[in-house]
């Protein structure tokens, strides 16, 4: 709980807050990663990983044992 207090020569005055930290494990519910995304041989591919986490998650890809890095 955090009080904050102004003052000057009129008076003094308080207000009160409180602060809640939220933490949440990842979770894919409000947005899923695609099982399966169209592409063109050659072409460009965007695979969005957008899990709901506090604090904010850092994200690996890898595909079977191989870890991934963004590349062309």
């Amino acid at each position: 709980m955090y009080q904050c207090l102004a003052e000057n020569k009129h008076g003094t005055i308080y207000s009160s807050a409180e602060l809640r930290v939220q933490v949440q494990a990842p979770d894919f519910r409000l947005n899923p990663v695609r099982k399966l995304i169209p592409a063109a041989r050659g072409g460009q591919v965007v695979i969005e990983c957008r899990p709901r986490a506090a604090p904010k998650p850092i994200l690996f890809w890898s595909r079977g044992t191989e870890l991934l890095t963004n590349n062309s």
